[in-house]
């Protein structure tokens, strides 16, 4: 009420006029009173919902070093309320919540995407799905997926391609090219393979099931024998099922809702690696994942690591 006494005062209302007014709508409330609440000092609560506002706007509002605002502000009260609690501020995620909707703080949303393609009944011979849409991985390099998506550039299409394990959700590797070729994605399984083998957690033979959709590049030879010569068994989703891949899918609805349609319009495929390769980093290094308890990718390997 003495929110919008203020807004109609701002109008050029007088108090009395504006109180009788609400008393014939069945709103009691005497001019004294709106002036008393004007002279009271604020509550303990609202001084600590003050503070709290305060630090989820530099959470989410101090550019970093480049100038860039974090990712963080793509939060939900859920996340806003782990990070606080990283940054040792304890708060309830009701309270998180309410706040953030007074101050008009918006979690990222994303967009729903358009079914194009049915399920086809048949799989090509030979091809199998070795995941059954279990996208769970008991440890490391036991189960990685990977797929292509695109982005529009003022000079064309960029291709990205991302390979992610199923254990931690991490993007272990992944490529930009300006042509959608088996190149590429042969490219991102050797940068892959590297990767795990200079963290020092190297691909077992006959461990790792990788899989994919039926799109060319992946089922082309060279690709097959790459797989064969690093001891990777592949599997297969079906045609025009994009379910049957869902994590991989996932990975590239964060990717455009998070970084292509937040750092874009691109350029080339120059601006696209520069973008990309900075929220790969944040990815995996600092975004929190309920599906991980609320822990980074990283963090929740090397723990797992720390009790194997």
């Amino acid at each position: 009420m003495v929110c919008f006494i203020d807004l109609m005062r701002g109008r050029g209302c007088r108090v009395e006029s504006i109180c009788r007014v609400l008393r014939d709508y069945g709103v009691k409330i005497a001019a004294r009173t709106y002036r008393a609440a004007k002279r009271r000092a604020p509550s303990a609560r609202d001084v600590s919902d003050a503070h709290l506002v305060e630090q989820m706007r530099r959470l989410r509002q101090t550019p970093d070093a480049r100038g860039a605002l974090p990712r963080e502000r793509f939060y939900g009260r859920r996340k806003m309320t782990r990070l606080l609690a990283r940054e040792g501020i304890t708060a309830g995620e009701e309270r998180v919540g309410r706040l953030m909707r007074q101050e008009k703080m918006r979690g990222l949303v994303r967009g729903r995407r358009v079914k194009t393609t049915v399920r086809a009944g048949a799989r090509p011979p030979g091809s199998r799905d070795l995941l059954n849409r279990n996208f769970t991985a008991p440890a490391p390099n036991r189960r990685w997926v990977t797929d292509l998506t695109y982005v529009r550039t003022a000079s064309g299409w960029v291709y990205v391609t991302f390979m992610t394990d199923l254990f931690s959700h991490k993007i272990v590797a992944w490529s930009a090219a300006a042509t959608m070729t088996a190149k590429m994605v042969s490219q991102t399984l050797k940068l892959a393979i590297w990767a795990r083998k200079a963290e020092g957690h190297p691909v077992g033979a006959g461990k790792l099931i990788h899989h994919s959709d039926h799109g060319s590049q992946y089922t082309s030879v060279h690709y097959g024998e790459q797989l064969a010569h690093a001891g990777i068994t592949p599997s297969f989703g079906s045609i025009g099922d994009a379910l049957d891949n869902a994590l991989a899918e996932s990975i590239n609805g964060l990717y455009k809702a998070e970084c292509v349609e937040q750092d874009g319009p691109f350029r080339d495929l120059g601006d696209v690696e520069l973008a990309t390769a900075g929220w790969v980093g944040w990815y995996n290094k600092d975004r929190l994942h309920s599906a991980l308890d609320y822990a980074t990718p990283n963090q929740y390997e090397q723990t797992h690591y720390d009790h194997s």
